[in-house]
């Protein structure tokens, strides 16, 4: 059986959203066959691998009110802005989210959103802003007009994982599916 059709007979599966989810306990048990998650994973049962490593930016319509006119980005001015962004429990595991409440930076949260991909069509057609990744935000921005502002607080480059149940590591089709998503990350180290 060639690859491909080995890997589309086993993997017809759903995605799921990560809100409400249990990513870990789903890959543990089996359940999920791969996630993508911002942190490393170090647990039994569970393997990972580095993806590729993003910073995170501050998009919004070139023309907003508060924003277009910026060069910079103050947590003073990231506090007066309404913001669209993923549900807090999924906040909660990014590296930025820590790092805004560290900072005691607030934010206004006014629309929540399933999918990171929805953030860019929102900001441009309303006067919200969003967090995004800088791959996402730099191939959306001309499409969009988007203005990309970095993000208020020094941080380091965001880091994407991608991780299986352990006891498919081995699995050919389970290790072609993974090469093949590692492939669209080049650049890794």
């Amino acid at each position: 059986q060639s690859r491909s059709s080995a890997a589309s007979d086993v993997y017809k599966r759903q995605v799921l959203q990560l809100s409400g989810s249990k990513p870990m306990q789903s890959l543990a048990d089996g359940s999920l066959d791969i996630a993508f998650l911002p942190n490393p994973v170090f647990e039994d049962k569970i393997g990972s691998a580095f993806l590729f490593s993003d910073d995170i930016v501050i998009i919004a319509r070139r023309d907003h009110p508060v924003l277009g006119s910026l060069e910079t980005l103050s947590p003073a001015d990231f506090e007066n802005v309404n913001l669209v962004g993923l549900p807090e429990e999924m906040r909660r595991i990014t590296h930025l989210e820590n790092e805004m409440r560290a900072s005691q930076i607030r934010r206004r949260f006014v629309a929540t959103v399933q999918r990171l991909w929805s953030v860019p069509n929102i900001v441009a057609t309303t006067d919200l802003a969003g967090a995004t990744t800088r791959r996402m935000a730099e191939a959306l921005a001309k499409r969009y007009d988007l203005k990309l502002l970095d993000v208020p607080v020094p941080r380091p480059e965001h880091q994407w994982h991608m991780a299986w149940p352990e006891d498919q590591s081995d699995d050919p089709g389970h290790r072609w599916l993974r090469a093949q998503i590692s492939s669209l990350f080049p650049d890794r180290i």
